[in-house]
Formats: structure tokens, sequence, C-alpha cells
């Protein structure tokens, strides 16, 4: 008689436990959804101070392991603080840098306008100046511009409203006006005038980078005193990717932006165009969000050239061109590198799923996110081939290859078959035509 087994043992109980609670969370999350996302935004809201903290520890790390490690070597008590302050003021005297150069900038450029709209309002007074002016440097327009809804519209009053607006615009930004400098300045001087989120998270960022080794220390401990070894080795493999993968990103594209700007600022130097440390600056500044960021810079910087005069605009455009091209099969290859290995389409798809869930910062922290998951997919796609033995040709050769080889060796085995009928069948009837001399030969003989 076969001994009986017991079934329930400690580890199924542990699984119909889990299996239970799980049926139990999503069964309260559908029938509460309202509840459970007013719970969860409510917890979002209190912690946020530190995730944003957590954040900012992360953007200051990079310039800080390098000031630690490379500007200063030696070891004496209170570097790990003095580090932090380098670090800090480093960070402070970019941004201020930019705002200074790219406010002033912005606001002689559209004084500039304001003048253009004026002086263009002063030379043509009525429609039938401005169409003869057109038709003076393009006659072939006559028959567009002789359309009666065109001919109607009264431009010179929708100028003056526009160069009203502008001008108000930049009285509003010269008197020093609190809200609308806010709302100018960006994102940093918002968060700067903003809630005490900010300093909560700053000074949270702070406390971590000073206690960075203690604090890594212990969630090492946690690890493996809550987990199996090989779990906690996995967790710990996992997040020094994502650590190396984020930070070899940042400073990369910034090292990447800070390049591209310094090409058009001695570029536009050396043709003489205007604007050219303005928009350096924007370039700079844009071409931190991949793909998209150097076009939103072009598109900025164009405007500001067309108001000059047109063919600056045609100029800039070309070198825009021409110095992406070096910088997208040249530069970037070399100083980003293979850090962030991940296809320029995945690349667009995370910057535009970034863009949507969580604007300019998602399309920054997507992208290097992405390249951690498609990491570590890849990683488990390959163990899982490697499991199951599969041929290297079965996924490196496309399957309709392979098919029409399998049906070339087919044909020619068809063909190598048949041939070897027809010689065998050769080879039958010469002996039979052997045979019959033979048989009569002994014929004769008898």
């Amino acid at each position: 008689m076969e001994p009986k087994t017991d079934w329930l043992t400690k580890q199924m109980t542990k699984k119909i436990l889990l299996l239970a609670t799980a049926i139990l969370v999503i069964a309260v999350i559908v029938f509460n959804y309202t509840a459970v996302f007013h719970f969860l935004k409510a917890v979002w809201t209190i912690i946020f101070p530190f995730v944003l903290g957590g954040a900012m520890a992360f953007i200051i790390n990079v310039p800080l392991r390098s000031i630690e490690t490379k500007l200063i070597k030696k070891e004496f008590k209170g570097k790990r603080i003095v580090c932090i302050i380098l670090a800090l003021l480093l960070i402070t005297a970019v941004i201020a840098g930019t705002m200074a150069i790219i406010i002033p900038q912005l606001i002689k450029s559209v004084q500039m306008l304001i003048g253009e709209i004026e002086h263009f309002v002063a030379r043509y007074s009525t429609v039938d100046d401005i169409r003869r002016a057109i038709l003076v440097q393009f006659p072939w327009m006559e028959r567009y511009l002789s359309d009666s809804r065109l001919i109607n519209i009264d431009y010179v009053a929708s100028l003056k409203k526009v160069s009203g607006y502008l001008t108000d615009w930049v009285s509003k930004a010269s008197s020093g006006n609190s809200a609308f400098f806010s709302s100018l300045t960006g994102v940093v001087t918002s968060i700067v005038k903003g809630v005490t989120t900010f300093f909560i998270g700053l000074a949270f960022s702070i406390y971590a980078l000073f206690r960075k080794d203690d604090l890594a220390r212990q969630m090492r401990q946690i690890l493996y005193a809550t987990f199996k070894e090989s779990t906690a080795d996995r967790i710990l493999e996992i997040g020094s990717l994502s650590n190396m993968t984020f930070s070899n990103f940042f400073r990369g594209q910034c090292l990447e932006a800070m390049i591209l700007g310094a090409m058009f600022l001695v570029s536009m130097s050396i043709l003489r165009m205007p604007y050219a440390l303005l928009v350096a600056v924007l370039i700079t500044v844009t071409a931190l969000v991949p793909i998209f960021g150097a076009f939103v810079g072009c598109f900025i910087s164009g405007l500001m050239l067309l108001i000059v005069n047109p063919m600056y605009l045609l100029e800039f455009l070309i070198l825009f061109v021409v110095l992406q091209q070096i910088e997208g099969n040249l530069i970037y290859p070399f100083v980003v590198g293979k850090t962030v290995s991940l296809p320029s389409i995945w690349v667009l798809v995370s910057i535009t799923i970034g863009g949507e869930l969580m604007g300019i910062a998602g399309m920054l922290i997507f992208v290097p996110l992405c390249s951690v998951l498609y990491a570590l997919f890849r990683d488990f796609i390959v163990e899982r081939l490697k499991d199951k033995k599969v041929e290297h040709a079965l996924y490196e050769i496309p399957y309709e290859v392979r098919k029409r080889d399998e049906l070339e060796a087919l044909s020619m085995q068809g063909e190598e078959d048949e041939e070897k009928e027809k010689a065998e069948h050769k080879i039958l009837k010469l002996k039979e035509k052997i045979s019959r001399k033979k048989e009569a030969a002994d014929s004769q003989k008898k």
C-alpha cells in the first residue's frame, strides 16, 4: 500500500495565503477605486518632498562624485560637506548664468520685433501698399493676392494690436513684476518661489548625500536580512545597473549639449550672425532632451533671427543641419557611447510616453529607465534561449529566408534523386544488354 502524501505543506499554505491576499486586494481596488485613488493621492502628497529630494540628490551626486574623486582627492574631516557645497554652488551658478543670458536677450529680441512692426506699419499704411511691395519682389503671387478675402483684412490694425500686446509684455517684464518674472524664468524660479516642498526636498537631498555611504550599507543589510542571498544579489545588480545607466546618461547628455552649444557659438560668431551667445545657450539647454530638444531650440532661435533678417534664418537652418549631422554621427556616439544601449525607435517611444505622463522631466527620466528595462528584458531573453537550447540560426535568419533555403535544398535534392534514378536506369539497361549478349553467346556455343 502506497504511503499517503500530505499535499497541504507549509510551502503550499504560503502560496494559498498569498493568492487569497492578492485576490482580496484586487477586489478592494476594483470596488472602491475612487477611495483608493484618493488614498494613493494623499500618500503621494506626503512622500513627494522625499521623492523630490531623492531626485535632487541623484542629480547633485553626478558633479559631487567628480569633485570628490578628481578635484579634492585628499581625505580630511568635513570633506563630504565641502564637496556638497561646491556641487550646489556649481549647479546654482549654471542655472543663474543661463537665466542671466537668456532673459535680457529675450527682452531685447521682443523690443526689436516691436520696432520692426512699427516700421512696417509706418512704411505700409494701406493694404494696397503691402500688395504692391510684394508684387515688386514676387510677381507670380498676383493671382493669390487679388483674393477678396485677403484684401478686406485690416492688416495695419492687426499689426498695431500685436505691437501693443508686445509693448505691454516688455513693460511688465522690465518693471520686475514677480508673477510675470516667475512664469518667464521657468521651472527653477517657480520651484524656488514655490511651496516649502522644495526646501524639504533640498534638506533631504543634502542629508542623503552626506550619509549616502551609511544609507547604502543599511539598504544592503535590509536586503540580505529580508531576502535570500541570490535574490538580494539580483536586486543589488539591478540597482547598480540603474545607477550606472542614469548617471552616465545625464553626464553624457550634459556634456554633449555643451559641446553642441559651443559649436553653434563658434560657427555663428565666425559667420557674424546675431544672437550667437543666446542661440548657443538655448541649444545647450534644449538639447538636454534627446531627439526633440535641439529642434525646439532651432525653432525658437530661427524666429529671433527671422526678425532681424530672413537670410539669417536660411543660413542658420543650413548650419543647424550640418552641425546636427556632425553631432549625431561623430560626437554623440563617442560622448554618450553605449551607456544608454537603447535603439532609436525605443528612444522615440520612451520620450513620447514620458512627455505625456510627466512633461520635460518624463522625457529625461524615461530614456534611461527604458534602457534599464530593455537591458533586463534582453538578459532574460538570452537566458531563456540558452535554457531551451534554441539554435542561433532560428532567430538570426528571417523566416522567409530559411523557408526559401529549405525549398531550394529540397528542389536540389529532388534533382539529384532524379539524376540518380536516371543513372541507375541506364546502368540497369546496360546490365540487361550485357546479359542478353552473354546469353546469345552461350546459345551459339551450344
